[in-house]
């Protein structure tokens, strides 16, 4: 419900509902209650835009789409990877898919903590986003502690191994 109140007032975090969902699969091993997990988590998104999408269906989803087919923008002066690699509309979008996939693989797999999958995800995110404010790598700063942290946990107890071997 929390990560559902969180997507309610920002979106950015929608890439971690698929690790979130994996998560909840190999804690339970249910389809049943990793689809309820997933109903609970958008829930609260779903409540809170109801009356938007009574109000106007076709404006609400339009506004939700914006953020993915926006005009690249950023306020760092540095541009995005599809922008350099002169990329646009969804052309833009497959690599950044492909490693969010990658990364969802890898939790699947449990190669990789909870940590370091968010922090991958949040990378990602920003690496091929191609609108950046400065606000978005507040999210990636708290995970790279976190990451690491939970990367020197896993070695000390596994010398020498890569986690999930």
């Amino acid at each position: 419900l929390l990560f559902g109140l969180s997507l309610a007032v920002k979106q950015i975090a929608i890439f971690l509902v698929p690790l979130y969902l994996i998560w909840e699969y190999q804690q339970s091993r249910s389809w049943r209650k990793t689809i309820v997990a997933g109903l609970w988590i958008i829930s609260i998104p779903l409540i809170s835009s109801l009356p938007f999408i009574i109000w106007n269906a076709e404006g609400f989803i339009r506004s939700i789409a914006f953020s993915a087919v926006r005009t690249p923008l950023n306020h760092f002066g540095a541009e995005s990877i599809d922008v350099v690699l002169n990329l646009n509309g969804l052309s833009a979008r497959i690599p950044f898919l492909i490693m969010l996939f990658g990364v969802y693989f890898i939790a699947w797999q449990n190669v990789v903590g909870r940590y370091g999958a968010a922090m991958l995800v949040m990378g990602i995110f920003l690496a091929f986003n191609s609108v950046l404010f400065t606000h978005y790598p507040v999210w990636l700063m708290f995970l790279i502690p976190l990451a690491a942290s939970e990367w020197m946990h896993s070695n000390e107890r596994e010398p020498g191994m890569v986690r999930g071997q």
